[in-house]
């Protein structure tokens, strides 16, 4: 029988191609610092849901940390019965996770000064009107780059978009700051049928703000 050592080694091989190189350095980095020296020379049979909780336990004071090494660690041995090498049931599945909560980071007035100078520099106006609809509404980003002016009144100042991932229909009150885009947007391209109209994608939509997103953070 394998030790965990030998079987990492495997899984690792088999699943740097479909890995990031940011996820596979940090599995590295786990797997060196944290789950090697208590568990790689054991072997799969020997590790239990006992021993895997009070290596959860050691890291009380990391509790982000904690749960990513053991979740690491869940999805090792899931990969090890699906290939049919372990038998057993996985024993990472008996370990309740650390409760985690939701780590928020806001903008500081001199940051949103200079976020908004970078928005504005930016030549691509669709995508760039994009993201200021997305920060008018906090509406879905896939809602938003699919909007259609079918689905807009502006003189009511609503927002109707069908079929939201809830499969309902959602209304939507349009701030002045949104309105008074719109009312831009519409004046340069009244005949459109998107608000984000796009020539090279298939659905004739704005699908994607990435490029434009990273141009930003990086000014």
């Amino acid at each position: 029988e394998d030790t965990l050592e030998q079987m990492y080694q495997k899984f690792m091989a088999e699943k740097k191609p479909h890995l990031k190189e940011k996820t596979y350095n940090e599995y590295q980095r786990m797997w060196k610092k944290n789950i090697k020296p208590v568990f790689g020379n054991k072997k799969l049979s020997q590790i239990n849901v006992e021993t895997i909780k009070r290596f959860h336990k050691k890291f009380d004071d990391k509790i982000y940390y904690a749960n990513r090494c053991v979740v690491f660690m869940k999805g090792m041995f899931n990969h090890f019965i699906k290939e049919g090498i372990y038998k057993g049931i996985n024993p990472v599945l008996g370990v309740k996770l650390n409760k985690e909560e939701a780590r928020v980071r806001y903008l500081e007035h001199a940051e949103l000064e200079r976020f908004f100078k970078a928005l504005s520099e930016i030549d691509e106006s669709v995508s760039r009107n994009a993201i200021l609809m997305l920060l008018y509404t906090g509406v879905r980003k896939s809602n938003v780059l699919c909007m259609k002016w079918s689905e807009v009144d502006l003189d009511s100042k609503i927002w109707l978009i069908p079929r939201t991932k809830t499969g309902k229909n959602l209304t939507i009150a349009l701030a002045d700051s949104a309105v008074d885009l719109l009312k831009d947007i519409k004046s340069d391209n009244p005949d459109e049928k998107y608000v984000f109209p796009s020539t090279t994608s298939s659905s004739g939509h704005l699908v994607d703000i990435k490029r434009v997103w990273t141009t930003i953070k990086n000014k």
